[in-house]
Parts: structure tokens; C-alpha cells; sequence
């Protein structure tokens, strides 16, 4: 595979409508793997993205960053539909939708935006002190056990070990040194300049129970949009697509049925 090139699953190109679905921090384009067949169904083409650097996607320049990577997801991706696309994002993959509506919001016609954050303000009771292990963690370059903290964060629960279990390979397998860096660009982004002025069609879903990305700052980033509706799913973490997939398709497909 070419050092730029994106790699991306498509697994039913036979339809039109394409909405194209960013995956969080060290995952890659398998998680959504729990929506595919209900957007199928609904007349979508998924395009489901390894972000550069994660998966699939290597990453061509020494240092990672939020605009090189959504670049490239643009121009080799965005670019390739001469219609408007639906882009859904969640955590880093909300944070990397934001910067393609930046660069090119006349090609976005729906935008999906899952536990993620316009700013990241993290909070003394909230999630500040894990967050705060993590960078001290993946600074230390062992990412075994930033794996290990990740996944038991974010599947904690003894019906989960699956998706834990999975999560924990994904992120062991991540290339230490961008997720490092991609850790610190999550830490310095900022979509306020821009996503104020934003009047595409906007879903925000939150989690009640996510503890990585706060309720608060994802009030924050559903009151700056003008065109966003914020829906919360009870009981759901920061994996709201996984934990409560079945909540999070329904409030998706309702969102993509309407003009």
C-alpha cells in the first residue's frame, strides 16, 4: 500500500446514498461494525475509514495531527463522491468530522457527531484524573497498559468482555508514538471558530454514563452548532455505538430519515 494511501472498508458499493464513519482514538474502522448492516438496509453506502496512522491507513509525515490526517481522509475520500456525503464521527473521529467541515462543509450533507467535543475542558470530579493517568501512561511508551486502562474504562462491565477484550487488541496494536501525538492534538483542539458557523443538519448523541468525554462538554459542542439536535441515550459510555447499539441505530436511522 502506497505511504498515503487510506484504506477503507466498503462493503456495498452497489448503493448510493454514502455516509462516511470516523472511528475514536486507537480503533479503527471495524468498530462500526455493529452499524453496517442497519445502514445497508436504510440505502447506505458505508464507508468505514482507518484514520491515517491507525489500522490499515499509514501515516506519511513524522509528526501526527488532526489537519494532516483529515486531509488526507479528504482528498482521498471526501473528494471521491460528487455528492454531498454524510460524515458520522465519534471521540477522535468527531473531532476529525469537525475539521473535514472546515475544510470542505459544501460536501457534507448530514453530519453525525458521537461522544465528542467542540473543546475538551476536562473536570476536577469528573474525568480529569483519567485522563490525566492516561497521558502520564502513554507517555511512558508502554501501550500494553495504556490498552489495559482504556479498555476496562470504557468496558468495564463482565457482559462487555467481548468488546473490552477487543478494544484492548486494537489499542495495543496501535503505533505508540501517534497515539501519543493524536493524544496531545485531542488535548489542543478547538472547532469553535468554525462549527458556530456550521448550518449543516447535525446529530449529536451522548451517553449518559460516558466518563471520557463529559456530558458538559458535549452540551457545549450541541449548543454551539445551530443546526444540531443533542440526544442522550441512557445508560450509555463513551462506546455509545457498541454499548447501546441497538438505541444508537434507531436515533441514527430516524436522523438520516429526515429531509
Amino acid at each position: 500500500m502506497p505511504a498515503d494511501r487510506v484504506f477503507y472498508l466498503d462493503p456495498c458499493p452497489e448503493n448510493e446514498k454514502v455516509i462516511v464513519l470516523l472511528h475514536g482514538l486507537g480503533s479503527d474502522s471495524s468498530s462500526w461494525q455493529l452499524q453496517m448492516n442497519v445502514l445497508i438496509s436504510e440505502g447506505y453506502r458505508p464507508i468505514a475509514v482507518d484514520l491515517p496512522g491507525f489500522g490499515r491507513s499509514p501515516f506519511p509525515y513524522r509528526h501526527w495531527n488532526i489537519r494532516k490526517a483529515t486531509l488526507l481522509i479528504v482528498q482521498q475520500v471526501i473528494d471521491k463522491f460528487p455528492q454531498p456525503v454524510t460524515v458520522m464521527g465519534l471521540s477522535l473521529g468527531g473531532v476529525v468530522a469537525q475539521k473535514v467541515i472546515q475544510f470542505r462543509p459544501e460536501s457534507v450533507d448530514k453530519l453525525v457527531l458521537a461522544s465528542t467535543f467542540a473543546r475538551l475542558r476536562p473536570r476536577l470530579r469528573k474525568n480529569l484524573p483519567y485522563l490525566g493517568r492516561r497521558i502520564l501512561q502513554v507517555f511512558s511508551g508502554n501501550i500494553r497498559k495504556q490498552a489495559a486502562m482504556v479498555a476496562d474504562h470504557i468496558f468495564p462491565l463482565k457482559e462487555q468482555k467481548v468488546w473490552h477484550d477487543y478494544l484492548y487488541v486494537q489499542v495495543k496494536n496501535a503505533n505508540p508514538r501517534i497515539y501519543r501525538q493524536a493524544m496531545v492534538a485531542l488535548a489542543a483542539f478547538s472547532s469553535s471558530r468554525w462549527m458556530r458557523h456550521c448550518h449543516i443538519p447535525c446529530l449529536v448523541v451522548t451517553g449518559t454514563k460516558d466518563t471520557t468525554v463529559t456530558i458538559y462538554d458535549q452540551n457545549r459542542l450541541a449548543k454551539l452548532i445551530p443546526e444540531a439536535r443533542h440526544i442522550f441515550i441512557q445508560g450509555g459510555g463513551h462506546g455509545v455505538n457498541v454499548d447501546h447499539a441497538d438505541e444508537f441505530n434507531r436515533e441514527l436511522v430516524q436522523f438520516l430519515r429526515e429531509n
